[in-house]
C-alpha cells in the first residue's frame, strides 16, 4: 500500500485528532479510524472531558510547540544545527553540551544580551 494521506475536516467539530499509519481499513475507505481501534476510540472519547483542558493557556502552548517543531524538523534546520553542533564539539561530551546551552539561549532570546551571547559562542567554537 503506498501513502495515502486521509483528512476528515467538520465546521462544527470541537476536537482534532491526528494520528499516523492508518490500518488496512481506513486506507482502502478513505475514512479515518474506520476499524476496530477507531470504534474503541469513539467510545472512549467523551467530548466534554477530552476537550477540559484546551481553554488553559499552558496546554494550547505546549501543543502549538509540537506543530512549530515538526514544521521546523520538516525544514531540515534541525538536522543541519544538530550537525553542525556535533562538528564544532568533536569527541567532547562537555563542549556538546555548552554549544547547545549557547545556542539554546540565543534562540530562546535567553538573559545574555545578544553580543555577549555571540561572544561567549565564539570563545567556545575557538
Amino acid at each position: 500500500m503506498g501513502p495515502r494521506p486521509i483528512l476528515q475536516l467538520g465546521a462544527s467539530a470541537r476536537l482534532l485528532i491526528v494520528s499516523q499509519a492508518p490500518g488496512r481499513a481506513a486506507h482502502r475507505s478513505g475514512i479515518p479510524f474506520q476499524d476496530p481501534s477507531g470504534a474503541r476510540l469513539r467510545h472512549w472519547l467523551d467530548l466534554d472531558e477530552a476537550t477540559a483542558g484546551f481553554g488553559d493557556p499552558t496546554v494550547l502552548f505546549i501543543a502549538s510547540l509540537f506543530v512549530v517543531s515538526e514544521g521546523i524538523d520538516a525544514s531540515g534546520v534541525t538536522t543541519w544545527a544538530g550537525q553542525e553542533l556535533i562538528a564544532r564539539a568533536g569527541a567532547s561530551r562537555t563542549r556538546l553540551v555548552t554549544l547547545t546551552m549557547l545556542l539554546v539561549a540565543l534562540l530562546t532570546g535567553g538573559r545574555l544580551r545578544r553580543g555577549e551571547a555571540r561572544e561567549r559562542l565564539r570563545h567556545a567554537l575557538a
